[in-house]
């Protein structure tokens, strides 16, 4: 853009006095043609340029924007009003999505005619200039300096960017690498996270992006789960938004496109309307600080997919961004496979611990010789309970007959470093078994301690 302008400003000072300035790249291996236009006394408004397919330019027979033909190094167009007009309907179609929208009606009221468009071809592109009148011969063999001149500061240009290409392969490489090293010191279930945390951070260096999240597929459960740093948020696949977005995975296709703020407000809305209100508070916040709407762009793996956005203004993701995407992704599937296998071994071990210590509760029970054994049965039950991980510093057991509490039974863990202050009449009810634990046990009935309804909810609940 400031290219443009540089060369508009000189072009003006030579005596050509422009309608419109512009310069055209062309990537034949990318199909993609940029194009940036600069109006004789103003900046150029579309700073990123105007992004168009090379393939429907040539299919349209486009003359605004013509190709490099052999060593053709100049030539013109005339239009008039109506010529300019279908020749600007050849360029809509052919522009890629993400460009800002634009008035035919506009481009045309803004132009004289007749209209005389001025093209000097360099190797990677063209400069035109849009005038009122031809250009004297003289004018043409300076159009071709300039040209000149331009083409080698463009080979520059892509020497300097092939180079810095090189560099950011590197830097990917570097960063794809972190992350496989990550999963393969994978211990447990549990890492999924530092594996979100990891992506999450190499996706935030390489691309310019402002939400970066990985999401799950859980069919079976009809859930959708969002994993971003150490969170996961489950959205239910009934949900229309989610509903999309699981229709787009089952096509593992990549996905890049916006979405609008309407859109957005509409799926808060939706989130806020399933009851889900955390989740939409979380969405309110985001759509606080958006101006606009967002640019997305999601690659599917074989469990679910991973997603980046950033607001509208920034632009679409590049070609590279939604290759890196894809890279990362087939890491990320790696990962996830990890954890699932994980999660089999540590259901399995959990199930074996369960086993266990049902088996030696069991055994204490079987071996009790009389009443006051119940405390000793109390307390490895106690012990047992923690020792699977269910981090709880209190137990009750009741046991109820005809309606009423015949025994009841209280555990304590480490009471004394917790600081737990019991009123004497009830610290004598408990008795010290273990080191870290204090048990009580009552018999008779307990209803002053649990009425009718408790009792009732005793009988009747299930206990997963």
């Amino acid at each position: 853009a400031d290219v443009v302008e540089h060369t508009r400003d000189a072009l003006v000072e030579l005596g050509f006095e422009p309608m419109i300035t512009h310069i055209a790249i062309f990537d034949e291996d990318r199909d993609l043609a940029q194009s940036w236009h600069a109006k004789y006394d103003r900046p150029v408004a579309v700073r990123q340029g105007y992004r168009l397919s090379i393939a429907a330019l040539r299919k349209t027979g486009s003359s605004l924007l013509p190709l490099p033909r052999g060593r053709t190094r100049y030539r013109f167009v005339r239009y008039n009003r109506t010529q300019i007009t279908t020749e600007l309907r050849k360029w809509r179609r052919s522009q890629l999505p993400g460009n800002p929208d634009w008035s035919i009606t506009s481009a045309v009221d803004g132009s004289t005619y007749p209209l005389f468009r001025h093209l000097f071809f360099f190797s990677g592109g063209t400069i035109g200039l849009d005038l009122t009148r031809e250009l004297s011969k003289s004018e043409i063999a300076l159009g071709r300096r300039i040209a000149d001149a331009f083409d080698v500061a463009y080979r520059r240009f892509v020497e300097l960017h092939q180079k810095e290409q090189r560099n950011r392969e590197l830097e990917i490489d570097r960063a794809l690498e972190r992350v496989r090293a990550d999963v393969a010191s994978m211990q447990q279930s549990h890492d999924l996270v530092r594996i979100v945390d990891s992506a999450t951070e190499s996706m935030k260096q390489l691309v310019p992006l402002t939400i970066f999240g990985i999401d799950t597929v859980h069919e079976a459960e009809g859930i959708w789960r969002h994993h971003a740093e150490d969170d996961a948020t489950d959205y239910p696949l009934s949900l229309s938004t989610v509903a999309r977005w699981h229709e787009n995975w089952k096509t593992s296709q990549t996905v890049h496109g916006q979405w609008s703020r309407a859109e957005l407000e509409q799926d808060m809305q939706a989130l806020f309307d399933a009851g889900l209100t955390r989740i939409g508070e979380n969405w309110r916040g985001v759509l606080q600080e958006l101006e606009g709407g967002l640019w997305q762009a999601s690659v599917p793996f074989a469990q679910g997919s991973i997603g980046m956005f950033r607001p509208d203004e920034e632009g679409p993701f590049s070609d590279g961004d939604i290759r890196l995407l894809e890279r990362i992704a087939e890491v990320v599937a790696l990962a996830y496979t990890r954890f699932v296998d994980f999660q089999k071994v540590e259901a399995e071990a959990k199930r074996a611990r369960i086993d266990r210590a049902a088996e030696h509760i069991r055994a204490e029970a079987m071996a009790m010789h009389g009443s006051d054994d119940l405390y000793a049965l109390a307390a490895t039950f106690f012990a047992e309970v923690r020792g699977l991980s269910i981090d709880t510093w209190y137990l009750s057991l009741a046991f109820i007959e005809a309606g009423k509490i015949t025994t009841y039974c209280n555990a304590l863990a480490n009471w004394a470093s917790m600081g737990l202050k019991l009123k004497q009449d009830r610290l004598t009810r408990f008795r010290s078994v273990r080191d870290d634990a204090l048990i009580s046990v009552d018999h008779g009935d307990r209803e002053h301690m649990f009425k009718g309804d408790k009792i009732q909810a005793f009988e009747t609940q299930q206990v997963s």
